[in-house]
């Protein structure tokens, strides 16, 4: 971020914030921002640039254990297929996590030389048998539009929704399938 665009964001924040800070911890920025609430209570709101792991798994720790309570023990469950070559090499490969009744799935790869040899729908029909034996009654997957929409269409999947220019000219679509 630029200076200029630095000191206007933080002219910007300064209008709801009481004060506003910036601070350089080795390679991280830091705004702190401070206000006092209507009730008396003292806020500080610090935005980091380039949070660690730890801090990011803090706050998904706390979301997951607000969400707990209104899932009812609905857990997630990983799995994977994969396909291997004499030289024990993976050629392709799908991972996904089941949730409930629901199977998303993340990724599926296959190899350039094994394109177009329903290596793809192979997997993805094993990984739909296997979700619906545990339970699942619909699968999703989001694609970027560079890459499988037609594929996951053939199969079965809708697009239920496009999210366009993401990250920037692409855009990505979600579909899903009723496995029942």
């Amino acid at each position: 971020m630029s200076e200029s665009v630095m000191v206007m964001s933080l002219y910007i924040l300064a209008v709801w914030f009481d004060s506003v800070s910036v601070l350089t911890l080795g390679d991280r920025i830091v705004r702190h921002l401070t206000r006092q609430t209507r009730q008396g209570i003292t806020m500080e709101i610090a935005l980091d640039l380039s949070p660690t792991t730890r801090d990011i798994e803090e706050i998904r720790s706390h979301l997951r254990a607000f969400s707990d309570e209104h899932l009812d023990g609905v857990t997630k469950q990983p799995v994977a297929l994969y396909v291997y070559n004499n030289e024990q090499e993976k050629v392709a490969g799908v991972t996904a996590e089941i949730f409930g009744r629901w199977l998303h799935v993340q990724l599926l790869w296959v190899t350039e030389s094994l394109r177009g040899s329903n290596m793809g729908t192979h997997l993805l029909k094993q990984l739909e048998a296997h979700a619906v034996s545990q339970g699942c009654q619909y699968s999703h997957v989001e694609t970027f539009s560079f890459q499988a929409r037609p594929f996951y269409e053939k199969i079965g999947y809708s697009c239920q929704m496009t999210l366009e220019n993401y990250p920037v000219s692409t855009a990505v679509y979600y579909l899903v399938k009723d496995l029942r």
